[in-house]
């Protein structure tokens, strides 16, 4: 029953698990009328489950011949885990543990909704409970990456997300004016972190991709210049910021880097030559080195034309391509863990390394790992 005064339900029978939880529902309604341009006042209070608690107020009027809604109120403490059967059906995800609180105003004005929210989700653990994923077809990440990405060094999202719409357009969609809005709010809080260590790529809205800038290395080098140290700064800044997220780490070596080992290489047995002959110079050996090489060609000018000649015969030194791998993803996580404070159990190095000789710039890749 309904009418001035007030009203306490109890009945939880043939209701979904978390609304069963509800008790303890106490409505205070008064000044229902028809008459134009006046409102009823409703208040609301109520427990859900042991710790969740429930507080709305505002005026109403839904017997006129317009609809008029302006509701504000504050849910708190409420269990998420409880939700599960339906997340698990809309999203394929369940939540291990989780408390949400969020303050709202809502308000329908004939058919205009506009619904402000201010949401606080801590302590958020979330598995995989099915194959499909509503969040990466809506937004284009797993949920539970997006839950990483968002939560902050307390462990707590805070966002705030408005949905608005016209209740009569024949296109408006409640749900999808909620996907739209929760989208928009992700998007934003996660471009400005990676518009510091790389970039964020989105298409129609939804994001395509993330992108950190690698660490980039001279060839044949281990060593990290100050350019590239700054870059690493940049990624121990965003993983303090970001206590939740893990990166793998794949050092590439590059063509050039095989062209460096293997002039490396050369040179080195130049110089182990003219030190076994006792030769007087390192021009001297080079030559010597090239005839044995190349007993029926023409000598070129020069040592490092010799070298040039001799590097292009020269097999992939696959072992120390590899040791030169070792070397970077080392100094890598060094600089991260020793001197950035980072802890290693976040920093990840990929299984599989990459081929020897790829393409650009010898480097070390980051990825973020779901």
């Amino acid at each position: 029953m309904i009418e001035d005064g007030y009203a306490q339900f109890i009945d939880r029978t043939d209701s979904p698990p978390f609304i069963e939880e509800l008790s303890r529902l106490a409505v205070n309604i008064k000044g229902l009328t028809n008459a134009p341009g006046k409102h009823g006042q409703l208040s609301l209070q109520g427990v859900i489950g042991t710790t969740g608690a429930v507080e709305l107020k505002g005026e109403v009027a839904p017997l006129g011949e317009s609809l008029f809604v302006d509701l504000e109120g504050e849910l708190r403490d409420f269990a998420i885990p409880t939700t599960n059967p339906y997340t698990n059906r809309l999203l394929a995800w369940t939540a291990k543990d989780g408390r949400l609180a969020t303050k709202v105003h809502f308000r329908i004005d004939g058919d205009k909704l506009d619904v402000k929210s201010e949401i606080v989700v801590g302590r958020l653990d979330v598995v995989q409970a099915g194959e499909g994923d509503e969040a990466r077809k809506r937004i284009g990440l797993p949920l539970g990456l997006i839950i990483a990405l968002m939560k902050d060094i307390r462990g707590e999202i805070r966002v705030n997300v408005p949905v608005s719409g016209s209740l009569s357009a024949p296109e408006f969609s409640l749900s999808e004016a909620i996907w739209t809005a929760v989208r928009d709010v992700i998007v934003n809080v996660l471009t400005a972190p990676f518009q510091l260590i790389g970039r964020l790529f989105t298409k129609d809205d939804k994001i395509e991709g993330i992108s950190i800038d690698p660490v980039r290395f001279e060839p044949g080098s281990g060593i990290i210049t100050p350019a590239m140290d700054q870059q690493l700064r940049r990624v121990a800044d965003f993983l303090r910021n970001s206590p939740f997220v893990r990166l793998a780490l794949s050092p590439v070596v590059s063509a050039a880097d095989i062209t460096s080992l293997k002039t490396q290489e050369v040179t080195a047995r130049i110089q182990r030559l003219q030190r076994e002959q006792k030769l007087a110079d390192l021009a001297t050996a080079a030559g010597r080195l090239f005839r044995q090489r190349f007993p029926d060609q023409a000598m070129p000018k020069s040592v490092e034309d010799i070298v040039v000649a001799l590097r292009e015969v020269e097999p992939t030194p696959e072992e120390s391509g590899r040791a030169l791998a070792s070397r970077r993803l080392e100094v890598t996580r060094e600089a991260l863990i020793k001197t950035a404070g980072i802890e290693a159990n976040r920093l990840q190095p990929t299984e599989a390394p990459a081929p020897l000789g790829a393409g650009g710039e010898g480097r070390m890749e980051f990825s973020i790992i779901p």
